[in-house]
């Protein structure tokens, strides 16, 4: 039996896993889903914020154990449609330029870059090779079938992508609802950039519907 390739699937789905909607199988076995069962957020109130299947009421803090690592001083709020998400402080990295032959290392546990390191021989920094791409010790790097995991190349790096090179995060980082549940009430769709996998990527931004959209039906849709 051939080997299951979601990547393969059609349609956004590390968007849908990140909602924790349900695959639909046409027959059991199938590699890929028909569709999607998001049912579950219809049932969510407009006036809560949700994380990890918790809900927060407005004026709630996030607590620690939901939080990643550049989520700094949420609260759940009302948005300008009233419908509540979280609303975080604008973190701002320094980034500015380092001596010649030094760089700032990340760490997966942090939101910004650590101190300048100036190795004594430069070509000695620790190189880790993933998915044919070679990444340099303190640089982030994306695991294909993980894109969720935060992960950054390190010494004694060899494949594994586990810690302390990568973390899981508190939350999915491709989820909406966490600062755009608007976008899930009134039914937006993901926007990719062309070059990006909607099956592992996270979506850069939502469209959402308006009085001037034509639907055009496929053939199974139009067939309901």
């Amino acid at each position: 039996k051939e080997e299951c390739d979601k990547t393969k699937c059609p349609g956004p789905l590390a968007y849908y896993k990140a909602l924790n909607c349900t695959p639909v199988f046409e027959k059991k076995g199938d590699c890929c889903a028909t569709e999607y069962n998001c049912d579950h957020l219809k049932n969510r109130s407009t006036s809560k914020c949700y994380v990890n299947g918790k809900e927060y009421a407005v004026g709630e803090k996030l607590k620690d154990e939901d939080a990643n690592p550049c989520d700094i001083g949420c609260t759940c709020s009302p948005g300008y449609d009233g419908i509540a998400s979280f609303n975080c402080a604008v973190v701002d990295c320094f980034h500015g330029p380092t001596k010649p032959d030094c760089y700032r290392k990340n760490s997966p546990d942090q939101c910004c870059p650590g101190e300048e390191v100036c190795p004594e021989n430069p070509e000695d920094r620790a190189i880790c090779n993933v998915n044919g791409k070679e990444y340099r010790d303190g640089e982030y790097f994306e695991v294909e079938s993980d894109p969720d995991l935060n992960c950054v190349c390190q010494p004694g790096y060899e494949g594994e992508n586990v810690e302390p090179f990568c973390m899981k995060p508190k939350h999915p980082y491709c989820s909406p609802d966490f600062r755009h549940a608007s976008d899930i009430v009134n039914n937006c769709v993901p926007v990719y950039y062309a070059d990006q996998s909607p099956q592992t990527s996270c979506s850069v931004s939502s469209r959402c519907q308006n009085d001037n959209d034509i639907v055009i039906h496929n053939e199974k849709s139009g067939d309901k």
